[in-house]
């Protein structure tokens, strides 16, 4: 068991995962401890840095097209279904979501859940923009239209 922990550690840290969860951390941290502040709420911070995670399990839509209901972690931290497919659907990393999130969450006066929801969302996709150099891509109605094609 701790030798296959080591090989999903190792797996994570040769595909650069490792350094994205950590930065995907550092600034959902930020905005979490922002919103905390902002809202006097704990709960709303421990949410974005849920969300800023849990976001990541979309993935898991384009491992199964791929690769069905069998489930390996270790194929999966490969991400090999996307460089094979050259397509990537991850539904939930869009800024639509935090777009209706967040004009949802502004008719509620902000004191809804969907706040916490769209920052981490939002600091999520922060991160993603940066590390894949590409902002378009994260909207899925481009994805729709380009047929969740990666782009070059």
């Amino acid at each position: 068991m701790i030798n296959y922990l080591f090989q999903i550690v190792g797996k994570m840290s040769s595909t650069g995962l490792l350094r994205d969860e950590l930065l995907h951390g550092l600034v959902a941290l930020i905005f979490a401890v922002w919103l905390t502040v902002k809202t006097k709420r704990i709960k709303n911070g421990l949410i974005v840095m849920l969300i800023a995670y849990l976001i990541d399990l979309d993935h898991f839509t384009d491992y199964w097209l791929y690769f069905g209901v069998n489930f390996d972690i270790l194929r999966a931290l490969n991400f090999d279904y996307f460089r094979i497919t050259n397509r990537a659907v991850v539904p939930l990393h869009a800024w639509e979501w935090v777009l209706l999130l967040a004009l949802y969450a502004k008719s509620k006066k902000w004191k809804s859940l969907a706040t916490p929801l769209a920052v981490g969302i939002f600091a999520h996709l922060l991160v993603d923009v940066f590390t894949q150099r590409t902002i378009i891509f994260y909207s899925i109605i481009f994805r729709i239209f380009t047929g969740f094609v990666l782009p070059h």
